[in-house]
């Protein structure tokens, strides 16, 4: 009877978080062992996207629109006291976790291919500039669209350039 009892309570534990377990177990059976596998990341936590501390490196990555090659514009990216330009399709860079980094566009042809807009992580803005904190891997997009009556890709001009 009390082997059944016995089973009966452990097997109610299972129904508890990790860290109550592990405070039971460790009540009953004092020792390293049990201690340090009580605080080792339960199966729940280690799937978990990890939280990024205060000062390390986190990825910030500009993305431009393009078509056929052309990137419409460019964008600059001042964060602790420096400033970086993207003018490619897609750049990542490391920056500090927790940094605040203020964004600013450049259409490379205004009238054509104006700014309409930025995606920063699931967040549209219809400024022309923007601000995020970056607190783990941030996903930036400037969106810039044809104008009214202009191509949707860039066409060559008569000498070829």
């Amino acid at each position: 009877m009390v082997w059944l009892a016995a089973a009966w309570f452990f097997r109610s534990l299972a129904g508890f978080p990790k860290r109550s377990r592990c405070l039971v177990w460790a009540a009953l059976l004092p020792g390293a062992v049990l201690i340090s596998a009580c605080t080792t990341p339960s199966a729940s936590s280690a799937g978990a996207a990890p939280q990024a501390s205060p000062g390390t490196g986190c990825q910030l990555t500009v993305s431009i629109t393009a078509t056929s090659g052309t990137v419409w514009g460019s964008v600059t990216a001042a964060v602790s006291g420096s400033t970086v330009v993207f003018d490619g399709a897609s750049r990542s860079i490391t920056v500090p976790c927790g940094a605040k980094v203020e964004l600013s566009e450049r259409p490379t042809d205004s009238t054509d291919w104006p700014f309409h807009g930025w995606r920063v992580g699931t967040k549209t803005v219809a400024a022309t500039t923007t601000s995020a904190v970056v607190t783990g891997a941030v996903q930036v997009l400037a969106i810039f669209v044809p104008a009214p009556g202009v191509a949707a890709s860039p066409t060559s001009s008569p000498s070829g350039n």
